[in-house]
């Protein structure tokens, strides 16, 4: 992490920015169970789809959610 700007390098994010939007962060148990909450009510309303929060390595906030679009079995 940059500490001049307070950018992270890994993923851009503005780390002042996300600190006072307090803003989703792994190193938080409250945060990373949101994140877990959030994938399980998605994967609930789309069933073919598996949800999983990406966090950065460098700074630990959130990124994104990955969603994996799962093959719909025919029966």
């Amino acid at each position: 992490m940059s500490n001049k700007t307070n950018i992270c390098d890994s993923c851009n994010q503005d780390i002042n920015i996300e600190k006072e939007t307090a803003s989703l962060r792994n190193t938080s148990k409250i945060f990373r169970d949101m994140a877990k909450q959030y994938c399980k009510e998605h994967e609930t309303n789309y069933r073919f789809h598996k949800c999983k929060p990406i966090w950065c390595k460098e700074c630990n906030y959130l990124e994104k959610y990955e969603i994996i679009l799962k093959k719909e079995e025919v029966y």
